[in-house]
């Protein structure tokens, strides 16, 4: 059985995507910063593994990640806190995906650590949050539905009733307004 560790698994995001995994039979490790809320998270999610680790000590980070098959980030700012839970889950062999919609951290990421994920034989994938995966994957499924060259850009948008950010989205949200958008334009960021 897959051994999946969800960082940040004491918030919003990080609780339903560890609940979503547990009840497709996978075994989940919650990790975070904070022991005391780890330990009531993994009561209700039925007594799963705790494994604490700041994202700012590389030792408890190596150990929280080490033996896992997936890594998934759900803990943001991820310009502040994703990039140690990125590395150690590469360097320790496990394929990662984080939940961030933050595009200067999905940049650097990729310039950083694209080499180590391919050499490693790990998948490591930004971005799979709702408002940035399913729009890629609606328009990759458009486009190839309609075949090459049949269409020059696609556009996504979106319209959301009732959405109420977490403080950790509204966090990511302030990051990555200050740090500007970006695009990527003929092979490069613009």
């Amino acid at each position: 059985m897959a051994q999946v560790l969800v960082y940040g698994a004491t918030g919003t995001t990080g609780g339903l995507i560890a609940r979503a995994l547990l009840d497709r039979g996978l075994e989940v490790i919650a990790s975070g910063r904070d022991r005391g809320r780890l330990a009531r998270r993994a009561a209700e999610l039925g007594g799963v593994d705790i494994r604490p680790a700041p994202v700012h000590d590389r030792a408890a980070m190596a150990a929280a990640v080490r033996g896992v098959d997936l890594v998934i980030a759900c803990a943001g700012p991820f310009s502040l806190m994703g990039e140690p839970v990125l590395a150690a889950a590469i360097y320790a062999g496990a394929d990662y995906l984080d939940t961030t919609g933050e595009q200067v951290f999905m940049r650097d990421m990729y310039q950083r650590y694209e080499s180590a994920a391919r050499h490693g034989g790990v998948c490591a994938v930004s971005g799979c949050a709702f408002e940035i995966a399913l729009g890629d994957w609606a328009a990759a499924l458009a486009a190839t539905a309609l075949g090459p060259g049949a269409i020059d850009e696609v556009l996504v948008a979106y319209w959301l009733d009732r959405f109420n950010a977490t403080a950790g989205t509204r966090a990511s949200a302030v990051e990555s307004l200050a740090a500007g958008g970006l695009v990527w334009d003929r092979d490069r960021w613009q």
